[in-house]
């Protein structure tokens, strides 16, 4: 069986939701909610869909509607590397036998195609690796501020250099992380706990299970795609504008 969990548990702060009272990932581009081009992503690819929720949760749960999905819930907004922890423990209590995960944000699951989602999963699995990501170049990539791939002499993925952490010859990398995930359900369960809370700000980050992957000498893997099938990851009003013009093109 493979899984999808849709992480919409973060306060949406830059896009204003907490003044609105709406979930970010509630807000409508083109007609739909935010969410829901996740739920129908995961409909086409995968067996199951487990959606987290945290702030403002009731208006995600309308936004999503009729969709049969499974809820989970993230107690307290605690990063990313916390909503997939409480979304991997739901599938557990469910009982699932399952053999991957694909984790996406609900803010940014509107350009994948179910082709790449497949495509994912398929060097996932055949590659014996616990984590594959989705990945893409960007000509700009400070404008972007994602992360950078470090890849080794063979092509697998080392770690993801975030843009504040950069040195100036890593800032130069064009290939970047979108936030797009394929994880081997086991190793998942189990490197959860590993995540240690960011020294500033005490959230935990799901880009750690790469370097948590390669301390326990596993592969960690990464499928390029164009940036068309990406988009902007919407944390900003400005953001939101940018992917309308992307899809109305």
């Amino acid at each position: 069986m493979i899984v999808g969990i849709i992480l919409a548990g973060g306060r949406g702060k830059r896009f204003g939701s907490e003044e609105s009272g709406v979930n970010k990932t509630a807000a409508s581009l083109s007609g739909k909610p935010l969410v829901v081009y996740g739920v129908e992503l995961f409909f086409k690819t995968t067996d199951k869909t487990v959606v987290v929720v945290g702030s403002m949760a009731e208006t995600v749960k309308a936004a999503v509607g009729e969709y049969n999905v499974e809820w989970a819930t993230q107690e307290k907004p605690l990063g990313t590397g916390d909503a997939v922890r409480a979304g991997v423990y739901r599938i557990k209590e469910l009982g699932w036998k399952v053999k991957s995960v694909v984790v996406g944000y609900a803010d940014h699951m509107m350009f994948y195609t179910p082709a790449a989602v497949k495509s994912l999963v398929d060097v996932q699995q055949k590659n014996d690796a616990v984590m594959g990501l989705l990945a893409t170049e960007y000509q700009d990539p400070n404008k972007l501020a994602w992360g950078r791939l470090i890849r080794s002499t063979n092509g697998d993925v080392e770690r993801i250099v975030e843009q504040k952490n950069a040195t100036e010859e890593e800032k130069n990398i064009k290939e970047v992380n979108p936030g797009f995930y394929c994880f081997d359900y086991k190793f998942l369960l189990e490197a959860v706990d590993k995540i240690k809370p960011n020294t500033v700000n005490g959230e935990y980050y799901i880009t750690d299970l790469v370097e948590i992957a390669g301390d326990m000498g596993k592969k960690v893997v990464a499928v390029r795609v164009p940036f068309e099938e990406v988009g902007y990851g919407i944390n900003t009003r400005e953001e939101l504008e940018a992917d309308r013009k992307m899809m109305i093109k």
